[in-house]
């Protein structure tokens, strides 16, 4: 099983692109802890323009980017977050687990947990931020499996970002980040940190 994990500078490159589409951006993430088990550790961490903001209507989609037959362009993934909010600090901290943080997040950050079901597979995958989502876990957006979007389930992208990791080189994994605004990430990157925002 590859490991990746999507930490740091969300900030370098998608920050660019999140700017410019929405009023809330992905900041960190981790889904897949290089040498270790991810349940306790995957998150996703937001930050908004201002302090506590409403994210009412919005969602984050995790979009499959594995090769063709094997549910390339599937929707496995929607955290609704409705109800939910950024905090004084502007940031909304989604985890898997109440468990400890080391260091623990800053007081005026929003946390929220609740395990991913189904959980964040490990792979190749786009991460979508988006407004009005109207599909559902399976709904394909690559219908045909050729790495084009073919089918859009949202009024607004406000973030995205894609990643292929090393066991599935262009040939077969897909990304679609830049073709809804956002972007992907260089291939090959497995086990490190890696900068996405």
């Amino acid at each position: 099983m590859k490991q990746m994990c999507m930490l740091a500078a969300l900030a370098a490159t998608t920050c660019l692109a999140g700017a410019a589409l929405g009023q809330v951006k992905f900041n960190e993430a981790l889904i897949n802890v290089p040498g270790g088990a991810d349940q306790g550790s995957e998150f996703f961490e937001l930050i908004s323009d201002s302090p506590n903001y409403a994210m009412d209507g919005l969602a984050i989609l995790v979009i499959d980017g594995d090769s063709p037959g094997s549910g390339l362009g599937r929707i496995d993934g929607v955290l609704d977050l409705t109800g939910k909010s950024t905090g004084a600090n502007r940031l909304f901290l989604w985890r898997d687990t109440a468990q400890a943080l080391v260091p623990a997040a800053d007081a005026e950050t929003t946390v929220y947990v609740q395990d991913f079901n189904p959980d964040i597979e490990n792979g190749s995958n786009t991460y979508v931020l988006v407004e009005g989502f109207t599909g559902t876990v399976g709904s394909d957006i690559d219908a045909n499996d050729d790495g084009i979007v073919d089918a859009t389930f949202w009024t607004r992208v406000l973030d995205c970002v894609g990643y292929i990791d090393n066991g599935n080189i262009s040939t077969t994994g897909k990304q679609y980040a830049t073709q809804l605004g956002g972007v992907d990430i260089t291939e090959g990157v497995t086990e490190q940190s890696v900068t996405i925002l």
